[in-house]
């Protein structure tokens, strides 16, 4: 018996159109081919002020699932025109991705969520 985690995408609501961000297996292998992998990316911008460059990359991954167009910058400026409020989103659904594929934390991704949900 195995056990299927099934990763839900997220809608991002722009005025020009929709896009959907669906972090899995395809999405961390695009990170993997064109960031060297998760944990290269958080080691590179591990300092705390990169945090919107991280969340970035892990959009323009989770994008590019459903929307090939899609460039980095597009999604540095969503990031930016959401003013923090994806982090959340894609940091959590980067994480249930990791962890249905059968991947070990990050520490950044890790120390993020901790922070954010109180735990010492």
């Amino acid at each position: 018996m195995s056990i299927i985690r099934k990763l839900k995408a997220f809608k991002i609501k722009l005025e020009d159109r929709n896009l959907n961000c669906t972090m899995n297996k395809k999405a961390l292998n695009i990170i993997d081919s064109e960031f060297k992998g998760l944990e290269k990316v958080m080691d590179k911008y591990s300092n705390p002020i990169n945090i919107f460059e991280i969340a970035a990359i892990l959009l323009y991954a989770g994008i590019k699932v459903n929307n090939e167009s899609i460039t980095l910058d597009e999604s540095r400026s969503i990031i930016v025109l959401s003013e923090g409020k994806l982090l959340d989103s894609i940091f959590e659904a980067t994480k249930n991705a990791v962890i249905a594929t059968g991947g070990l934390k990050t520490n950044l991704l890790y120390k993020y969520l901790k922070n954010k949900e109180g735990v010492k």
